[in-house]
């Protein structure tokens, strides 16, 4: 997908299949504009992070063209941060640390 956005779902629900690992996932998220869209993909049943299972993928141009993290299936995705409140807090901390541990002159 190009010029991807991102956001996180309204709602979702996992339809397994008899076997346990494999299923659908059906969505709906909402777009920047409040407009209302869905979808559904296969789900794996790989374990991700709770952050990050909602998370919707989708074209700032056609939004019917999206997707949701867990049914991506060759994708890690990593949390970098929560919000530039959250690396602030984490660069203080890391800061006061070496401050720390830097012997006095």
């Amino acid at each position: 997908m190009r010029n991807a956005d991102a956001c996180g779902a309204t709602s979702f629900s996992v339809f397994r299949a008899r076997a346990e690992w494999v299923g659908r996932v059906s969505y709906a998220f909402r777009g920047k504009h409040g407009e209302y869209y869905g979808g559904d993909c296969s789900y794996f049943g790989f374990p991700h992070p709770r952050e990050l299972a909602s998370v919707v993928f989708h074209n700032v141009r056609k939004p019917e063209l999206n997707k949701i993290a867990m049914g991506f299936l060759f994708h890690r995705f990593i949390i970098l941060g929560r919000g530039v409140t959250d690396l602030d807090k984490q660069t203080a901390a890391a800061q006061a640390a070496l401050v720390g541990t830097t012997p006095a002159a």
